[in-house]
């Protein structure tokens, strides 16, 4: 008889289980037929999520947001059965809103769901990111406090509208659905002014003072300009500085020249030592203190032959080391921004011969001369390295030679014993 009891309760138990899903199907496959019968009878008036039956059902058939299948027991997840989980548990409260064409952060996140469609319905030509990942970055800065079914408003819902509608006009629709919201999902400057101050809060002092400066820039730049003084290449330096915050000085309204600036930027050595001594420390470090870079810029520029004009050149440039002292990061910019150029701001023999062109002029018969000498040089030494047998230790002693050219015996091609042999 106890044996019997327990059978029943059991029973009991999985009926009362069953009794508090949503009537209907227990995971069953949904459709969208049932779906949107549900959704619009359980969610109208400023719960509703969809114009009118027909325009849910005619949305849901051509699966405009990619949603997977999923069974009516889905509870969350980006399908449609979820949807239909929600919508058969409505009553113009919050599951109407998971029960949406954006999942209301149940039935998927929001980025989820973006980027689901994103990567399904814009691609090739009309693609908005090279992959899921960069997506789902961008899709984190998004404001996410629109209105479902919105066509305008910095939100991920006018997004998600935009991206619905690109299934059957993509050409018409992805760029409105990507991360600049194209003039559509918000103001160029909207847009722009929400991403800075979540991204680079230090470039202005309010919203007030963003708006005003992004009313000066361009706006008839490209989507994803990387140069040009336009609010779309602030908006391309602002995304990609969610991921490396360097990018901040070129989002900013000043800019810079090689990138968003209005005109060339002239390097100078204190604007070089300073930005290379805040943005190079540590193990990353290129010179002992601002002021011996001062020192040692002043000296060496001379030698330094290609210019001032602060660009991405690949030139043996004071322009050049600036460049990279700006984009610097303690990464790998430091070395290209540092006295030996990296053999980016100049090849390592060129920097080496120039200085010693300069300072130690008898060492070689002509520069050309030292350029060979310098080949057989190993170049695999640390910057600012007083001895081994390597192009680094003879530039630096060649860099020092200005003040005391006895480190001319040092730098040249047969060394002094213990320096650089």
């Amino acid at each position: 008889m106890r044996n019997v009891h327990l059978v029943l309760s059991s029973a009991f138990l999985l009926t009362l289980a069953l009794s508090a899903c949503p009537p209907g199907e227990q995971g069953t496959t949904p459709d969208c037929a049932a779906y949107c019968a549900s959704v619009t009878a359980n969610c109208s008036g400023g719960a509703a999520q969809y114009e009118s039956e027909a325009a849910c059902v005619e949305f849901c058939n051509a699966n405009n947001l990619t949603w997977g299948t999923g069974t009516t027991a889905d509870a969350a997840g980006n399908t449609l059965g979820c949807r239909q989980y929600h919508a058969g548990a409505a009553a113009n409260d919050d599951h109407c809103l998971h029960a949406g064409p954006t999942g209301g952060s149940v039935c998927g996140t929001y980025c989820d769901v973006y980027c689901d469609a994103a990567m399904g319905n814009c691609t090739d030509a009309n693609a908005q990111y090279g992959d899921r990942d960069s997506c789902l970055a961008a899709c984190a800065i998004i404001p996410a406090g629109g209105e479902v079914n919105t066509p305008s408003g910095d939100s991920v819902q006018c997004r998600l509208f935009h991206l619905g509608a690109a299934k059957g006009d993509p050409a018409g629709h992805c760029a409105a659905s990507g991360a600049t919201g194209a003039n559509a999902c918000g103001t160029w400057c909207n847009v722009y002014c929400d991403v800075m101050d979540e991204v680079c809060p230090d470039e202005y002092t309010g919203a007030a003072d963003c708006d005003s400066a992004c009313g000066e820039f361009g706006d008839d730049g490209a989507i994803n300009d990387a140069e040009g003084d336009t609010v779309q290449c602030r908006l391309y330096h602002a995304g990609a500085a969610a991921a490396d915050n360097s990018h901040c000085a070129h989002a900013g309204a000043d800019s810079t020249a090689d990138t968003c600036g209005a005109g060339v930027q002239t390097a100078t050595c204190a604007s070089y030592c300073a930005t290379i001594s805040a943005n190079c420390t540590g193990g990353s470090e290129q010179y002992g203190s601002e002021a011996e870079c001062l020192d040692f810029c002043e000296a060496n520029a001379v030698h330094w032959t290609e210019g001032t004009d602060v660009a991405d050149s690949g030139d043996h440039s004071l322009g050049c080391r600036e460049w990279h002292a700006i984009g610097a990061n303690n990464d790998a910019h430091c070395v290209h921004a540092g006295p030996t150029g990296g053999g980016v701001c100049g090849d390592l023999c060129e920097t080496y011969c120039h200085a010693m062109d300069t300072y130690c002029n008898g060492s070689y018969a002509d520069y050309d001369t030292c350029l060979t000498a310098c080949a057989a040089f190993a170049p695999d030494g640390n910057v600012n390295a007083a001895t081994g047998d390597t192009v680094q230790c003879r530039i630096y002693h060649a860099g020092f030679a200005w003040d005391d050219n006895t480190h001319c015996d040092h730098a040249d091609e047969d060394s002094a014993a213990g320096q650089c042999q």
